[in-house]
């Protein structure tokens, strides 16, 4: 393959980068231009996460290891989403993305309600969600959930929040999904 500069992602502009984009990681230039031109499958793989500014190795690939550089090859397919329904649906929908992480190991217990993390979209700042709906009979009856003082109906938690690791605070269209 002819090595193409503009394919090539730093520490500058991984933020560039969309999870789950496929091409090759290296740490340094001649080793990408080797590993590109040969097509090395070895290197090849799909990010996982893009590390804060900080880091120097920012581009972490699914197999958990952090390189400097990556080379794109294929963005990934995007999804469509939705605000959740309802506190039931975002629960449910969050034990699946926790388990496909190694979560709780299946064990399904009625007593248990996962602790729930988001972040900001436009800040730093990460949120424990601390309770679901606002109360029987309410004004948003069952339909926001609660971080500390505050209340979010699920538009504005789809909106302006994610979970930690940047995939959205909604639950796949089915609409869409069927689609593909």
């Amino acid at each position: 393959m002819e090595f193409d500069k503009s394919r090539v992602y730093t520490m500058l502009n991984a933020d560039e980068v969309k999870i789950g984009s496929e091409g090759y990681f290296a740490d340094n230039l001649e080793d990408l231009k080797d590993i590109v031109e040969h097509e090395r499958n070895d290197y090849y793989g799909k990010i996982g996460s893009i590390e804060f500014e900080g880091y120097p190795c920012r581009f972490h690939k699914k197999d958990k290891y952090c390189y400097g550089l990556f080379y794109l090859t294929k963005e990934p397919q995007e999804k469509k989403f939705r605000p959740y329904s309802n506190p039931e649906e975002m629960i449910e929908d969050f034990k699946k993305r926790y388990n496909a992480y190694s979560g709780w190991g299946g064990k399904d217990n009625p007593m248990y309600n996962p602790m729930i993390w988001i972040k900001s979209k436009n800040t730093r700042f990460r949120h424990l969600v601390t309770d679901y709906g606002c109360g029987d009979g309410g004004p948003c009856n069952k339909s926001c959930i609660w971080i500390g003082s505050f209340s979010l109906v699920f538009k504005e938690l789809f909106d302006k929040y994610t979970y930690l690791d940047g995939t959205p605070c909604g639950i796949e269209d089915e609409n869409e999904k069927s689609k593909r």
